[in-house]
């Protein structure tokens, strides 16, 4: 399995003391996505009724979190719908994770971790940014109306730095292209970046952030 393939790597690493990231995705199925220009920040609902989500959005979410094995748990909606001009991003550019959310700390009006539109993340403490960028659980299920973000799996040498950053990190390939309407998992050390957009256009992007604890699918018996 390709688990067992990072976790040996891991192994590797942890022996000779080597940091390394390890980057999990998976293509799920198609999902539609509602007309919105707006933008919900990380909105808090639960995971086994989704009492909290507009009803607008609330098939597109019991779409998104079909493939989970587990619906429990407070996760986070974030949904984003704007006109992109040509050469622009409308997310995070620079390779990043988003790693874990932590609402137990303040974050002003742009959302988690900086996740914020334009923003590069905030300076944590060492605690903070060991409990949000190099914890092994949580995740985000991520989908949107045009494709322009870019997605890596694999164990890559190196370490997330202030906010995630992680332009440094060595052996990074290609990569792939997330396709548009199409729901994707990503782990909480998923790296990805938003591309330059081709053409001016309306994008929309919904994204649901996994509770902090949540398993990494893919693991024994976890999904996938």
């Amino acid at each position: 399995m390709l688990w067992d393939s990072f976790k040996n790597l891991l192994g590797w690493a942890f022996k000779n003391n080597i940091k390394m990231i390890t980057s999990i995705s998976k293509e799920l199925y198609e999902v539609q996505i509602p007309n919105f220009t707006g933008e919900v920040k990380m909105l808090p609902f639960n995971l086994e009724n989704l009492a909290e989500i507009p009803t607008q959005f609330k098939e597109m979410v019991s779409k998104m979190i079909e493939a989970l094995p587990i619906k429990k748990g407070i996760a986070y909606l974030t949904v984003d719908g704007k006109l992109v001009e040509k050469g622009k991003t409308q997310r995070r550019g620079g390779v990043h994770i988003d790693g874990n959310y932590l609402p137990s700390l303040s974050w002003g009006n742009g959302g988690g971790n900086g996740w914020k539109v334009g923003e590069g993340g905030r300076i944590l403490s060492s605690k903070e940014h060991k409990l949000s960028y190099e914890n092994e659980t949580g995740g985000m299920l991520i989908a949107s109306t045009y494709p322009a973000c870019k997605g890596w799996n694999g164990v890559f040498e190196g370490k997330p730095y202030v906010g995630g950053d992680c332009t440094r990190l060595k052996g990074l390939d290609e990569g792939f292209v997330l396709k548009p309407n199409t729901v994707y998992y990503g782990n909480s050390q998923w790296l990805h970046e938003s591309l330059p957009i081709d053409k001016t256009t309306h994008r929309i992007v919904a994204r649901i952030t996994l509770p902090m604890d949540y398993p990494v699918l893919g693991a024994v018996g976890k999904g996938f």
